[in-house]
């Protein structure tokens, strides 16, 4: 009986291996990898699949529906066509254009900062002048000692009666932008104006001649001429003020035109040691009462 059982397990065994070895293949088939080019495109239900491989199971469902692209015909090489070549054409030379000849002038260059040295040691007058404001930067009386704060002569130096100020100099002009206006403005001090001549005669007479056009809209056809004269035996520096109306003739009605004229500043204080008051200078004018 136990032997019996043992040879039906056996047999039992026997076939289900045997169906197993059978129906596994049809269940589960094997993977297969099937290379797909990529230039190959599935469809799939209506849906564009790219892919580089797929399995075995989806490869065979998806090639019922595959469609391979049309093979795109090689381009047939074309031969090259004759080009006949063109000579280039020869235009005839056309003489140049003469560009008309304009009447405008060109802008004078501005003027430059610059220092003139009038007189010197052969003049008792020995002065430097600047072309800021057309002014007065120092002034020597080359016949005099210098004098220190007890009064007392320093040896050889020179009396400064203009001490130097190249920033602020002497004998500066300031303009009213009305005859009415209560203060000048500082433009015409402040302004560089034009060297305009440097001359000596056969005495020793120098003269230094400086010019600019007033820097305002009002008066912008006025030119102010400052004339600098120092003689060799002069202890006075001449100074002319020419003022130039450069309109034309009969132009317009007469223009007022109002100004000031500073004087010199940093002159040394003589006796400063004892002097406890110094000298106010006042300048005043007459009005038509003589009051």
């Amino acid at each position: 009986m136990q032997l019996r059982n043992y040879i039906l397990a056996f047999l039992l065994s026997a076939v289900v291996l045997v169906s197993w070895f059978f129906l596994s293949g049809k269940i589960w088939p094997a993977r297969v990898n099937w290379p797909v080019a990529a230039s190959d495109a599935v469809n799939i239900v209506g849906s564009p699949l790219q892919f580089g491989h797929l399995d075995g199971y989806l490869l065979a469902e998806a090639a019922k529906h595959a469609r391979k692209a049309p093979a795109t015909p090689a381009k047939e090489k074309e031969e090259p066509k004759a080009v006949a070549k063109e000579e280039p054409k020869v235009e005839p030379k056309q003489a140049p254009k003469e560009e008309p000849k304009t009447s405008e002038t060109k802008a004078e260059p501005a003027p430059q900062l610059q220092e003139v040295q009038l007189g010197g040691d052969d003049y008792f007058i020995k002065a430097t002048l600047t072309s800021k404001g057309a002014g007065v930067q120092s002034l020597t009386l080359t016949r005099f000692e210098a004098a220190n704060m007890l009064g007392r002569p320093v040896k050889d130096k020179k009396l400064e009666l203009i001490q130097e100020d190249s920033i602020v100099p002497s004998f500066l002009m300031y303009h009213y932008p009305a005859t009415d206006a209560e203060h000048p403005v500082l433009s015409l001090g402040t302004a560089i104006w034009k060297l305009e001549s440097n001359d000596k005669s056969a005495d020793g007479t120098q003269e230094v001649t400086f010019s600019t056009h007033v820097p305002d809209e009002h008066f912008k056809q006025i030119r102010i001429v400052k004339t600098y004269i120092l003689g060799k035996k002069d202890y006075h520096l001449g100074l002319r003020l020419d003022i130039v109306d450069e309109r034309p003739a009969g132009e317009g009605s007469s223009l007022p035109f109002r100004y000031q004229l500073a004087a010199s500043h940093g002159l040394p204080i003589e006796g400063q040691w004892y002097t406890s008051v110094y000298r106010n200078a006042l300048v005043g004018m007459v009005d038509p009462a003589a009051t």
